[in-house]
């Protein structure tokens, strides 16, 4: 007894547990897939989360000792999220460290892409993906090896002429939005600008007269 309060001994309180190690983050769709390696720690009675920098955690519904992953959904895409991960014990007093993991949900490939070539230029149009995050886009001529932004672009550009190009070559076009934090998954299409082939004259008619 401690002035008339009982106090554990060192034998009765658990250590914090280490940080998890290799806490990696993989993106998906809306959600990141959180994945850290197995302690082997039966003390372990579950696992907390953080998504605020540390300064509140929630359990884990369901985790224990075994547990080595989980999904965080409901993200937005083109956005970076850090996570934090900590074991925990009976209670949050005995919380262990936390393993902290940065990721960016990248940005969706533009939908519906299509090609309408012409004379050394190709028409590309794409949907309004209705993400207002996004603050341009990049075009690419050599199938996505490198890309150029195009100028005045904006979360609501759904078309661009890409111009310059060669007539009689097939050119593979990739596509990508971006942001502050993002370089989108590319859409291509494949497209061989030329020259229009001039219909033939209708109603072609000739009238026959005197030769002199």
């Amino acid at each position: 007894m401690v002035n008339g309060k009982s106090s554990a001994s060192s034998g009765d309180v658990q250590p914090l547990f280490a940080a998890p190690t290799n806490l990696t983050a993989t993106p998906g769709d809306g959600q990141l897939e959180l994945s850290w390696d197995n302690p082997n720690n039966s003390n372990i009675t579950r696992y907390q989360i953080s998504g605020d920098g540390g300064s509140s955690f929630d359990d884990i519904s369901g985790s224990d000792a075994s547990t080595t992953g989980y999904t965080v959904t409901g993200l937005s895409d083109g956005t970076a999220y850090t996570f934090q991960i900590r074991a925990a014990n009976a209670t949050n007093f005995n919380a262990g460290q936390a393993a902290v993991v940065t990721a960016t949900l990248p940005l969706d490939a533009p939908a519906n892409l299509t090609a309408t070539a012409a004379d050394t230029e190709v028409l590309l149009s794409w949907d309004d993906p209705g993400n207002g995050t996004i603050t341009g886009y990049e075009v690419s001529s050599n199938g996505g090896t490198t890309f150029t932004a195009i100028s005045g672009s904006d979360a609501s550009t759904t078309s661009h002429t890409v111009t310059g190009l060669t007539n009689d070559t097939e050119y593979t076009l990739a596509l990508r939005a971006v942001n502050a934090v993002s370089n989108g998954t590319s859409a291509t299409v494949s497209a061989t600008p030329m020259l229009s082939v001039l219909s033939a004259p209708s109603n072609l008619s000739a009238t026959v007269g005197d030769s002199e």
